[in-house]
């Protein structure tokens, strides 16, 4: 594309982000007000006028979904061989391709989960906690180490107390006799490796020359010092998000990082992003009335020229129980107008949506729980895609979704969900597969983009109700969303002490 073609659907405040191709940038967006649009939009220009060498642009995202979303923007604007991955993912790439080099043999295997060593580590000590108790204490181990605290230098408010230093070492300890890194040590050792060895920093520097860091309010002390190690001296930085969408300062995020972006850098390019596309004026008044009662930093005032689709309405309820029944009724009533895809209900911690699972099912309205297990991961929809994968070398004239349908018989699916469960469940797995193939125009076409999705993690939506946590529902959008649980010190969830 050319660079006025890029430039051409933006509004002006996007097309601001997307001219600013150079030195230190820092942009304030707020919700649905086209942030991802600006930012490959910035991009593709960056590249059209040869600001930029693909080869060398990394992007970083929070979630592997949102990789695959902003590559496939790049894409279909002809952009390719950027790289855009978690801080995760690049940083493990990294380590690989370091490991040998600096430190000899094959880098130590990766422990996927904590809990086992842990539990370990507990026992070691001579400490016995349930599994809650357990996965507490690997909480408090993960955002000790994501904000950069030694054993011996953690606090003492936690489940264990004094006692979780003595368990953090000792996990280190465990770790360490296993042979094995955990998830904060890749980032550690990228760090540590960039810090300490000239020749590594300098092509690590080399692949990194122009960096873009989104949701960048998310971005933990430990993170901060991975970005900081791959830019080096230079200045070529880019950081977007919105001190207001901080939603991982359980895990040591902190927004004091975007916050004193322009301190760091005071000549950056300083842009906003303010016009929201997403929420009609009603939504997004109420938001602004909240947002003007929290921190003033960065706090963004945000504007919308949608017309108003539908009220903001507050329901309150005695009981839990009452809540979850009056929420199933009011969605059995929307089914008549709303697609059940488009509904969706949004909990503040997952065990919430076990009462919300109930009655549902007891309304006869079909849900799927969001974030339960990664979709292209789960058993069925292996089988399935394998058998999709036999059926796209067989000549068929039905169209595509009559020949998905035919071909997931074998492992459960049909027009009408089972009663069970469990049963059901996987057959909404299959149900998704089946809508999603009405999208495309051919079986190959379909089995392709599974497989992108299984690069991506990225899942199918089917006509159903969705289950969500508000953290794994960020960037999301429906037209009918329920909020329960909006009670002082429910939302935001405030632990004892605080």
């Amino acid at each position: 594309m050319q660079p006025d073609d890029i430039l051409a659907p933006l509004d002006p405040d996007q097309r601001a982000v997307a001219q600013a191709v150079t030195g230190p940038v820092v942009v304030l967006a707020g919700a649905g007000t086209g942030k991802t649009r600006a930012l490959t939009h910035r991009v593709a220009y960056g590249v059209a006028t040869g600001a930029m060498d693909p080869r060398r642009v990394l992007v970083v995202t929070f979630t592997t979904r949102a990789a695959g979303e902003f590559g496939r923007r790049l894409r279909a604007m002809g952009v390719e061989d950027v790289r855009v991955r978690t801080v995760h993912s690049e940083a493990l790439r990294q380590l690989q391709w370091m490991w040998p080099r600096a430190v000899g043999g094959q880098m130590p295997r990766i422990q996927s989960s904590k809990i086992g060593l842990v539990s370990t580590a507990l026992s070691n000590c001579g400490i016995r906690l349930d599994d809650a108790g357990r996965r507490d204490v690997t909480g408090e181990i993960e955002r000790a180490k994501a904000v950069g605290l030694a054993p011996e230098q953690v606090g003492t408010d936690g489940v264990l107390g004094e006692q979780l230093a003595q368990v953090y070492q000792e996990y280190e300890d465990v770790k360490g006799a296993a042979g094995v890194v955990d998830f904060e040590d890749i980032l550690l050792l990228n760090a540590g490796l960039v810090r300490e060895n000239l020749t590594i920093a300098e092509q690590v520097r080399q692949w990194c020359r122009w960096i873009t860091v989104d949701e960048y309010q998310d971005v933990s002390p430990l993170q901060q010092q991975v970005i900081e190690g791959w830019l080096g001296d230079r200045d070529e930085l880019c950081v977007v998000g919105d001190p207001s969408q901080t939603i991982y300062s359980f895990a040591g995020a902190r927004s004091d990082f975007l916050l004193g972006f322009t301190s760091r850098w005071p000549e950056a390019t300083s842009l906003r992003l303010t016009h929201s596309y997403r929420c009609a004026r009603n939504v997004i008044d109420l938001a602004n009335a909240v947002l003007a009662r929290g921190d003033e930093r960065g706090r963004l005032h945000l504007t919308s020229q949608r017309e108003v689709a539908g009220e903001v309405r507050t329901t309150v309820y005695d009981t839990e129980y009452d809540e979850a029944v009056g929420v199933a009724e009011r969605i059995k009533g929307l089914l008549a107008t709303v697609p059940a895809s488009q509904i969706a209900i949004l909990v503040r911690i997952n065990a919430m949506t076990a009462r919300f699972e109930r009655e549902l099912q007891a309304a006869g309205i079909p849900y799927s729980v969001r974030g339960s297990a990664r979709f292209m991961q789960r058993p069925e929809v292996k089988r399935a895609v394998s058998l999709l994968r036999v059926a796209s070398k067989q000549p068929s004239d039905a169209d595509v979704a009559e020949q998905v349908a035919a071909a997931l018989e074998p492992v459960g699916y049909s027009p009408t969900p089972p009663l069970g469960q469990a049963q059901r469940e996987e057959w909404e797995s299959l149900a998704a597969l089946v809508s999603l193939a009405a999208t495309h125009t051919s079986m190959t076409e379909l089995v392709a983009d599974l497989d992108e999705r299984a690069d991506n993690d990225d899942a199918p939506v089917a006509d159903a109700v969705t289950l969500a946590s508000l953290h794994s529902a960020k960037g999301l959008e429906w037209q009918a969303v329920f909020m329960p649980g909006a009670y002082e010190g429910g939302l935001p969830l405030r632990y004892q002490g605080e």
